[in-house]
Formats: structure tokens, sequence, C-alpha cells
């Protein structure tokens, strides 16, 4: 694999002692504080429930004990890595690399005709797509604008289409619902070859 990135792990402001009085007071505020949820994610709570969390649903809040928390962080791989399209932008997180990209959801962008500011719209997204795939010091795509242009429930197919057509890099975003989930899914798969190539390298 071809290394991409700079070079990380250099800064080191917090000592080894810091690091973990910073690590043990985020499993205390996870198992006594807890996190609070919106509704509408109950099959999520009982999930979480069913793997050992606790919920307090009349205060629609999560905790996280700590031996849970610990247990399921030894289970993470070692190595993940961010496949690309073409093999040539792999992100590997296993290294002390620093990897750069785009990020946001804008729903105005300046026109560079007009010089005016406008409503953003999928082939907007389309061009800086294309613009972070030639550019070699930005390695990875996430949705930097919201396409205003089009239907909500076309929205997660035509963003994944669009981004994925515009650049090999590594691309993300976030969908609005399981369908779109789905959707996405699918176009993935389609551009890795199969389900099965996608879960190779995902």
């Amino acid at each position: 694999m071809e290394q991409k990135g700079l070079t990380g792990g250099l800064y080191q402001p917090l000592s080894s002692a810091d690091i973990e009085t910073i690590h043990q007071t985020s499993l205390t505020i996870l198992e006594n504080t807890g996190i609070s949820y919106e509704s509408g994610l109950e099959e999520t709570i009982d999930m979480l429930e069913a793997q050992g969390a606790k919920a307090d649903r009349e205060r629609a809040r999560v905790f996280f004990p700590k031996d849970l928390v610990e247990t399921q962080a030894a289970r993470a791989p070692e190595r993940v890595v961010l496949f690309s399209q073409d093999g040539r932008n792999d992100l590997d997180l296993a290294q002390h690399r620093v990897y750069l990209g785009t990020g946001g959801a804008a729903i105005k962008i300046l026109d560079l005709e007009s010089g005016r500011a406008r409503s953003t719209t999928l082939n907007d997204l389309y061009q800086l797509a294309r613009l972070v795939d030639a550019l070699d010091n930005i390695h990875f795509f996430l949705r930097p604008c919201i396409p205003t242009d089009i239907p909500e429930d076309e929205y997660d197919t035509n963003v994944f289409y669009t981004c994925l057509k515009a650049t090999g890099k590594h691309v993300m975003a976030g969908v609005n619902d399981v369908a779109g989930f789905h959707k996405a899914l699918d176009i993935a798969a389609m551009v890795a070859g199969d389900i099965a190539k996608l879960r190779n390298k995902p």
C-alpha cells in the first residue's frame, strides 16, 4: 500500500499519566453521567441494553459501565484501513499518519461566475469532489455541502452516486434514514464489484 498523508505522532503535549487521567475520567462520565439521546432510537437503545448498557428511558439517557467499554474497546481491530476505489488513496489509520480532507454541510456557496452567494446544488458537490480528486494534499472527501436542488427522498442516492463518480478517494457522508443507508450500501457494492468485495475492502 502506497503511504499517503503526513507524518504524525510528533506532537505529544500530554504525558502518559495525563492521557490515563483523561481516559479514566471519560470512563467515569460514560458510566455515571451517560449520554442523552433523541426519540426514535428505541431499537438502538434495546441493542445497547442487550450488550450491557443501562438506559433511563424517562430521562432519555444511556449509561455505559466501565467494564463494558473496556471489553468492547479490546475487541476493536488493531488496524483500520479506509479504502479508496483505485487502491492508490487508501488511508491506513494504524500508522502515525495525518490525513487531510474536506468536511461540513454548507447550504450556500460563492458562485465563481456571478461572485454572489447562492444555494448549493448537486453539481457543486460533483465539482468539489472532482477538485479534491486532483489535489494530492487532500486525502479524503467528506461531503462539504448539501445539495438543495434534489428531493429529500432522493438525497442519499444522489449524494453517494455523485461523490463516488467524481473521486476515487475515500468518500464519507451521512444518510437520512435506514432506507438511505441501504441505497448507499448498494451503490458502494456496485463500485467495489459486489457486496463481498466491499466487505473485504470497505
